[in-house]
C-alpha cells in the first residue's frame, strides 16, 4: 500500500451553502453556512456586490497565486494589485 502526502498548495474545498436571507437594520443579508469558525458567516448585499466586482482577483488570492508575493512583505507593507 502506498500513501501519498497531499500538497500544501492543493486547493481546500469548502462547500458552503446559503442557509437563509434576512433583513438586519433595513439591510438585506445572507447567511452562508459551511466549515468555517462559528459554522458560517453573514454577508451584506453591498459586500456581496464588491466580491462579485472583484471575483477574478479574489480567485487568484484564494488559489494561492499571490502567496509568494505576500510572504515577501514586511510588517506594515501592502501588495497593491
Amino acid at each position: 500500500m502506498r500513501v501519498e502526502k497531499k500538497s500544501d498548495k492543493e486547493e481546500i474545498k469548502i462547500k458552503p451553502k446559503i442557509e437563509h436571507y434576512y433583513l438586519w437594520k433595513k439591510t438585506p443579508m445572507v447567511r452562508i453556512s459551511g466549515d468555517f469558525f462559528g459554522g458560517g458567516f453573514n454577508l451584506s448585499k453591498n459586500k456581496a456586490k464588491a466580491i462579485i466586482e472583484n471575483i477574478e482577483a479574489i480567485r487568484n488570492f484564494a488559489s494561492g497565486k499571490l502567496d509568494e508575493d505576500i510572504k515577501k512583505l514586511k510588517d506594515e507593507e501592502v501588495l497593491i494589485p
